[in-house]
């Protein structure tokens, strides 16, 4: 697992935050601080932080499985919820 961040050409990652296994369950989430900080956590753990890259305006949700190998690739999304705190 990757955290990406991006606004314009500035893209932010950090490599190696988590790894899948199949049959196991994960829980993966963000939150955004300000335009100046996103935090991610996987299973509760806070495993990276941004500070550069923070999109400005209104955001999308995007769930996206990507693989380098060559042969179908499945994975099982159990929830997906989000909400803003106004």
């Amino acid at each position: 697992l990757q955290t990406l961040t991006e606004i314009a050409t500035v893209e932010t990652t950090t490599a190696a935050v988590g790894t899948l296994a199949n049959d196991t369950w994960m829980e993966l989430s963000f939150e955004v601080i300000s335009n100046s900080m996103v935090k991610f956590y996987v299973d509760g753990v806070e495993v990276a932080k941004h500070t550069a890259g923070i999109p400005t305006g209104a955001l999308t949700l995007t769930v996206e499985a990507l693989t380098a190998a060559s042969t179908a690739h499945n994975f099982d999304l159990d929830w997906i919820s989000a909400f803003q705190v106004r």
